[in-house]
């Protein structure tokens, strides 16, 4: 429940922050541009996913790898508890939110948002 919140908190804060960049940087160019740059940078990164579609080995099982290397690092760490202790509920929310902001910085789908926000209404881009 706690990490729900936290993470749900960092993403949200991630669309504020996508939507003040973008209404920030409407100040100072001129609407066809702003639409020509949100659709270069929807192309680039449509590129890449296709790109990483196209190297992505079809017999690997991404998810069972990324889980045995989380139990390995449990195995060699120790748990989150083991290693921080225990922790009050706003402690841990704040620890989740800070971990997922930082984790999501920069992230492709912040990137293109910050586009849709210089060149479009601001709250359905918000709510959308």
């Amino acid at each position: 429940k706690i990490a729900f919140v936290g993470s749900s908190l960092a993403l949200a804060l991630h669309v504020v922050v996508a939507a003040g960049l973008g209404a920030f940087i409407s100040r100072f160019f001129a609407l066809w541009a702003l639409h020509l740059a949100t659709a270069l940078t929807f192309s680039v990164l449509a590129a890449l996913y296709v790109h990483e579609f196209a190297t992505t080995d079809a017999e690997e099982d991404a998810l069972q790898n990324r889980t045995e290397d989380a139990k390995q690092d449990v195995q060699t760490y120790g748990t989150v508890e083991r290693l921080m202790g225990r922790k009050s509920a706003s402690a841990s929310l704040s620890q989740v939110c800070i971990a997922v902001f930082v984790a999501e910085w920069g992230d492709r789908t912040q990137i293109a948002m910050i586009g849709q926000h210089a060149s479009q209404p601001l709250l359905p881009v918000f709510f959308g």
